[in-house]
């Protein structure tokens, strides 16, 4: 059912939950038909708290209808009470529609965040992947690894490729790193490396990830969750090598200068467009 309405306080083109907390947009992309965005949901409150996943679709990316919530925090792997269905990305494989999501428990003292997925053929009701998690923890040769999440998966040639945003240390006094990880079928992923370190230069944690090819450069997108300067969303561009892991970065810069620009996604269009959305608030502002 349409539950969007026109009041007073609901702006006409940014995208808003029909109530509730929203932040980081997740799974955008073009399915049967329609554009599909998913996005970090709290139905239950206006505050941040137990995550799920809010839906939509349009047919323009202007005038959306509500779906039903597309992820519930039901299983062992994902129903903390202060994390649940963190954010993700989408694909589409023939006739389905696959999602990436960070889950998030706890056992005793010990927050664990691994990488999901769910599918659906319809679009709207999603199934959990029985072998979840598909990445159940980090590379463990890789160091203290406090943080490990926001998958976004793409296709390059017959493999598929997910980039996952974390930190060694501690939030705020880590250094943020992106991992990469290979796929023949979207279910069995194998760890290639470290696809970006920051040295200090960005950030402790890089959070949602993207990465996608535009002309003969490819582009990583991710955004500062305790930014060393004032950034809020960074890009890299340069040379991609998947197979030895290695991104070669030739120019940098932050991809919007407002004050609340945060978790960029993009998707590339059925009309060869790469479209980016993100959302309009930063961890500073809550």
């Amino acid at each position: 059912m349409n539950t969007r309405k026109m009041t007073p306080l609901r702006p006409v083109f940014h995208f808003t939950a029909p109530y509730g907390w929203i932040n980081d947009p997740n799974g955008f992309c073009y399915f049967k038909g329609m554009y599909h965005l998913f996005y970090q949901y709290n139905p239950h409150g206006c505050e941040w708290s137990k995550m799920y996943w809010g839906h939509a679709v349009s047919k323009d990316l202007t005038h959306w209808e509500d779906l039903p919530i597309a992820l519930y925090p039901d299983q062992e792997y994902d129903t903390d009470e202060v994390g649940g269905c963190f954010s993700g990305s989408a694909i589409v494989r023939g006739d389905r529609l696959y999602v990436f999501y960070t889950g998030t428990s706890r056992h005793g003292n010990m927050l664990v965040q691994s990488q999901c997925m769910a599918y659906s053929d319809d679009g709207i009701k999603f199934e959990k992947y029985s072998g979840n998690p598909v990445v159940p923890h980090p590379p463990a040769h890789e160091g203290e690894v406090s943080n490990f999440r926001d998958p976004k998966v793409i296709q390059a040639g017959d493999k598929y490729y997910m980039v996952v945003g974390s930190t060694t240390g501690g939030l705020k006094v880590g250094d943020g790193r992106i991992f990469l990880y290979v796929s023949d079928d979207l279910m069995h992923w194998q760890y290639k490396g470290i696809l970006l370190k920051c040295n200090g230069e960005w950030t402790s944690m890089c959070e949602c990830p993207d990465l996608f090819p535009l002309g003969n450069k490819w582009v990583l997108l991710f955004s500062l969750m305790h930014a060393v300067n004032a950034e809020k969303t960074v890009y890299a561009v340069g040379h991609m090598d998947f197979e030895n892991c290695r991104f070669t970065i030739e120019t940098t810069g932050e991809l919007d200068y407002g004050m609340d620009y945060y978790a960029a996604q993009t998707m590339l269009d059925p009309k060869g467009r790469r479209l980016v959305i993100a959302w309009q608030n930063s961890w500073e502002w809550l």
